[in-house]
């Protein structure tokens, strides 16, 4: 969608926690390349859901709980995190199975 908004944000997902897939939403109020990625809680990344130029405007992206390669993740705290050329933001998600 590409509706009008002036703050960048990261919103709660919803449902969380979730399973088996939670709805990712944020507000981008400047044009900009981002990167929308998960986290263990040990730092490590686990996936990318996007990495790409977006214009100004509120998205929602899904997560099936799964790693880049596809393999499921076990349950736990994922931190979500939000790269813009604003700034960063995280958030947290729960994965139950």
């Amino acid at each position: 969608s590409s509706d009008v908004v002036d703050q960048f944000a990261l919103m709660s997902s919803f449902p969380n926690p979730f399973n088996p897939i939670t709805t990712i939403s944020f507000d981008l109020y400047t044009n900009s390349n981002i990167d929308l990625s998960v986290y263990n809680m040990m730092g490590q990344k686990v996936t990318t859901l996007v990495n790409e130029f977006k214009e100004v405007g509120s998205y929602d992206v899904e997560w099936n709980g799964v790693d880049n390669t596809g393999a499921n993740l076990a349950s736990g705290i994922y931190m979500l995190k939000l790269t813009t050329s604003e700034g960063v933001i995280t958030n947290k998600v729960t994965l139950l199975k």
